[in-house]
């Protein structure tokens, strides 16, 4: 019944009831003398502890589970003792060790046929690719995990790989086509009664919202994903749907607001020691220091998310980090910083396959890397059209912004018809942000 309670709460993303059944399972199967049982109940622990962010308790509970599967002959329970072990490892930035748990459990499952664990040990891998800015890799495992679902009717790992697909296909373009698999998803994940995963799809949709310049919808849906994750333990839903409201807030110019959630972001990400979102809460604060001319703490708060970036091998997060590194010490006339940054950001972006998420390290390139001012006005100006066509707004005008900033700067008469179109369009939109650094910014390239 315990065990039971906590399969329940886990499906429910109640990560701290699960704690409490599966423990006492645990206990109860120990104490009789069941290890079948008790190898079933440390693996809703560590599965629990993991997204609480227990760490040390759920290694230890997974290693537990490891051996006690082996010793009793089951190879099922084995695949997924291993795969919850890598989840722990991938969250602790043990990346290697991480890969090769998750070899060994897609070994174990495809050599029994076990379609459900192959797919949910896709999942994962697509995950951890995901963050290394993999995205030919990332969609390959979606895809495996994807079939492996459909084969055994698991709803919600459909819709997990769905929107995983289409998030994919959004880092192309943030096509009409996008935003209808997005709704597709959302509509699964009711279905499924999967609250988590419905939280997760309406955070994703107002992210997908914001780029395409259509902030009050952005706006209404974020609020709604935040409302609902409340209500779940599982800190992971507070956080994302948290972090997107953030962004949102930041474009319409509600600093303050950003700031707040940004902080609540630090305060969660902390105790379930997320450090993806440790790293990009402190890169968006970083960039509102930078923004108010607080740049020597930009600097400070910058430099901690490189490096967060850095140690989990999320190569996009580091290079967008850099690049505004490298922005600020052109702006504090520290070339040696400036060009160390770019020497990062060459290196990172030569591996990178993203698209979407890798404009602003374009932006900054096209301004820092030695062009001469006529190529870096026409690169500014493509990347802009680039964008748009993409139905990429929010970079759109990122760019046009720059490429206003430089024209400026050179003197040029042109400056004056691109920020008439640049407010114009930020103006329908409602960045009030782009509107207020048109304002204060004085005529420079940066």
């Amino acid at each position: 019944m315990d065990l039971a309670a906590a399969r329940l709460a886990r499906a429910r993303n109640d990560a701290k009831e699960a704690e409490q059944s599966a423990a006492r399972a645990l206990t109860e199967s120990q104490g009789r003398a069941m290890p079948a049982l008790a190898a079933d109940a440390g693996l809703e622990l560590a599965n629990a502890r993991t997204l609480l962010g227990h760490y040390e308790a759920a290694a230890s509970d997974a290693q537990s589970a490891i051996s006690a599967y082996r010793a009793l002959g089951n190879p099922h329970g084995e695949s997924a003792a291993r795969r919850q072990l890598a989840a722990v490892l991938a969250d602790q930035n043990q990346i290697k060790a991480a890969h090769e748990e998750y070899s060994t459990a897609l070994g174990i499952a495809q050599r029994i046929g076990d379609a459900g664990e192959v797919g949910a040990v896709y999942r994962n891998i697509a995950s951890l690719l995901w963050v290394a800015g993999d995205l030919d890799g990332t969609r390959a495992a979606a895809r495996q995990a994807l079939a492996s679902a459909r084969e055994t009717g698991d709803l919600p790992l459909q819709a997990w790989t769905l929107r995983a697909l289409a998030t994919i296909a959004g880092d192309d373009a943030a096509s009409d086509e996008v935003m209808a698999q997005y709704a597709e998803v959302t509509e699964l994940t009711e279905r499924a009664h999967d609250r988590g995963g419905h939280v997760w799809s309406l955070a994703t949709n107002a992210d997908e919202l914001r780029l395409r310049g259509d902030l009050d919808s952005a706006h209404d849906t974020c609020e709604r994903a935040m409302t609902e994750a409340a209500a779940l333990t599982d800190p992971q839903f507070a956080i994302y749907s948290t972090f997107i409201c953030a962004q949102v807030a930041f474009d319409r110019g509600e600093t303050d607001r950003s700031k707040a959630l940004l902080e609540r972001v630090e305060a969660l990400a902390a105790p379930s020691r997320n450090p993806i979102y440790a790293a990009n809460a402190q890169l968006v604060l970083g960039q509102i220091e930078f923004e108010s001319a607080h740049r020597e703490q930009a600097v400070q708060r910058l430099q901690r998310a490189a490096q967060g970036f850095s140690g989990i091998d999320a190569a996009t997060g580091e290079a967008d980090a850099e690049a505004l590194l490298a922005v600020c010490a052109e702006k504090l006339g520290d070339a040696a910083a400036r060009d160390s940054a770019l020497s990062k950001i060459r290196t990172l972006r030569a591996a990178i396959t993203a698209r979407q998420e890798i404009y602003f390290v374009d932006i900054a390139l096209a301004q820092l890397d030695g062009r001469s001012p006529a190529d870096a006005v026409r690169h500014l100006h493509e990347l802009a059209l680039d964008a748009a066509r993409r139905h990429f707004v929010a970079w759109s005008l990122e760019a046009r912004l720059a490429e206003w900033r430089l024209l400026a700067s050179l003197g040029k008469p042109s400056a004056l018809e691109v920020r008439v179109e640049l407010e114009s369009e930020a103006r329908r939109r409602g960045f009030k942000r782009i509107l207020g650094l048109l304002k204060s910014a004085p005529a420079q390239s940066l």
